[in-house]
């Protein structure tokens, strides 16, 4: 399949903004979206300063390679890989490919194990996906139920749903426009 990393990634930096220090955030200080606690954890002599002085290539690298990749975007249909991409750069790559299993058991009954793992038997079922616009608008859906549940279950995590929700009716736009 093409890859369209460049539109999904034009889309995930409009709304990723740069540099913030959020005490509330869990990911620490960001910058163009990459957090310190993940840039830590892939690169363990990482400081603050790798933040801080990141550049948009920088960061456009570590999309493409920690979440582009690591969620076998290019195996997907397109819009599917970028509602899959942006979802695995605000909640995590496990999680999106879990909402992307949920999806597909729901719409298409193929019964995955719900586990987080891009194995052979979810790239198979990927090519059940007969209507992309459906399944990615249907995805989308689960990942405003994921964080609508996350708000209920944690507090502390209220302060973002409105800003998470806005972000998915944007993502819908967008794919919509693609």
């Amino acid at each position: 399949m093409k890859e369209n990393f460049d539109k999904a990634i034009s889309f995930t930096l409009d709304h990723e903004g740069g540099l913030v220090n959020n005490p509330a955030d869990p990911g620490m200080i960001t910058n163009f979206g990459i957090s310190y606690r993940f840039l830590k954890n892939i690169r363990p002599d990482a400081d603050e300063s790798d933040i801080e002085n990141m550049t948009r290539d920088d960061a456009i690298e570590l999309y493409r390679n920690y979440f582009w990749r690591s969620c076998y975007c290019n195996e997907l249909p397109s819009l599917v890989d970028s509602v899959v991409f942006d979802t695995a750069v605000n909640m995590g790559t496990g999680t999106a490919i879990k909402l992307l299993q949920r999806t597909l058991n729901e719409l298409y009954g193929t019964n995955l194990k719900v586990d987080g793992g891009f194995g052979p038997i979810t790239q198979s079922a990927i090519e059940e996906i007969a209507d992309t616009m459906e399944f990615a608008k249907a995805f989308l859906d689960k990942r405003r139920d994921y964080y609508t549940s996350l708000a209920d279950n944690k507090p502390k995590f209220r302060v973002f749903l409105r800003g998470w929700m806005n972000r998915v009716d944007d993502l819908e736009k967008f794919i919509e426009e693609l």
